[in-house]
């Protein structure tokens, strides 16, 4: 390490400060790094200093090297001279999109009337590049795969479905719909009897022994949800990253605004309701901005800006919240079933 070179954080590697660690998203790699509070520390204060000074205004701590090599190592970091330090300015994080609607969660049982085709007319027209589609029922693999050729021509990047678990067999018949339809990113099987993820080349693949209630509701964050991109983490900066610009049709086929149960709030049937008439009502757009710095005890989480929380937050007391108590706890760093 040359001490006379100064330290400079590469601009996609972005420090976020949590009440007991840290973490470092590699918005370059979609990958984070946990660290202790006092490495972020040297990261916003130190950026921009001499190596030499770093370690001196440290008392030449040991530890303090072993950090600057640590992040050396593993790129976060490089050195350079001083007059190269303006060359490499920060990036800007504002999101922007055109899109009216980004993103659509689909649930479909024995009773649903929507038809799958207008829907997806609907939705792109709108923008929307992302479906989840749940299903509540058990379904051939021929009905499902009918379902997704109807995006073929659309101008979708990516749909995630979540089915119940029936034999080993729908594996490979997954990975086969997957070949036909690339567009099929991410599969959930529930009310499975054991727990396992598959990772292909352009597929994940979960089986979860969640039933369909855990899996319709996420009850709590979990980090098989976590994502770390740049264009979450910089929705995640001004909107709420699970909320924001997401539009819901239940069962029954009504247009909702979230998941909760408890939120009777109903925007239309989509039998008889265009998704655009109702895209700029309040009411719908009403946690979009609500974002992780603004919810009490998420504001304190190393892991709120990478974070797809379905919750639905209250507001009381001047303040937002959560009714349900999060699995993990950002105080002590631990993690519960």
């Amino acid at each position: 390490m040359d001490n006379s070179k100064y330290l400079k954080l590469f601009s996609d590697c972005i420090p976020v400060k949590g009440a007991s660690r840290s973490c470092i998203y590699d918005l370059g790699r979609n990958t984070y790094q946990l660290i202790p509070n006092a490495l972020y520390e040297l990261l916003v204060t130190d950026e921009g200093k001499k190596i030499s000074d770093i370690i001196e205004q440290h008392d030449n701590h040991p530890v303090i090297i072993e950090y600057l090599e640590f992040l050396l190592t593993s790129e976060f970091i490089y050195l350079c001279d001083k007059k190269e330090l303006k060359r490499f300015p920060k990036l800007t994080h504002k999101y922007l999109s055109p899109d009216h609607i980004t993103n659509a969660i689909l649930i479909r049982d024995q009773k649903s009337n929507f038809d799958f085709k207008t829907i997806i007319n609907q939705l792109e027209e709108l923008g929307c590049k992302h479906i989840q589609l749940i299903i509540t029922e058990d379904i051939n693999i021929e009905i499902l795969k009918s379902l997704i050729d109807h995006t073929n021509k659309s101008i979708l990047q990516a749909i995630d479905v979540t089915i119940p678990w029936k034999n080993n067999d729908d594996i490979q018949n997954i990975i086969e719909l997957n070949k036909q339809n690339k567009r099929l990113k991410r599969v959930y099987f529930y009310n499975a009897d054991h727990n396992e993820i598959i990772n292909k080349e352009e597929l994940d693949i979960l089986i979860l022994k969640n039933s369909k209630e855990d899996i319709i509701t996420n009850s709590s964050p979990d980090p098989s949800y976590f994502r770390v991109n740049m264009t979450l983490f910089n929705e995640s900066l001004g909107y709420n990253s699970f909320f924001n610009r997401k539009l819901i049709i239940d069962e029954k086929d009504n247009i909702k605004r979230t998941l909760d149960q408890k939120d009777t709030k109903i925007f239309g049937n989509i039998t008889s309701t265009k998704i655009k008439e109702i895209i700029n009502d309040e009411g719908f757009r009403k946690y979009w901005n609500v974002n992780k710095d603004s919810i009490k005890t998420c504001k304190d989480c190393e892991f709120r800006h990478m974070c797809v929380d379905t919750r639905t937050p209250i507001h009381e007391n001047q303040e937002w919240h959560y009714e349900k108590k999060c699995s993990y706890d950002p105080y002590t760093n631990t993690w519960t079933n």
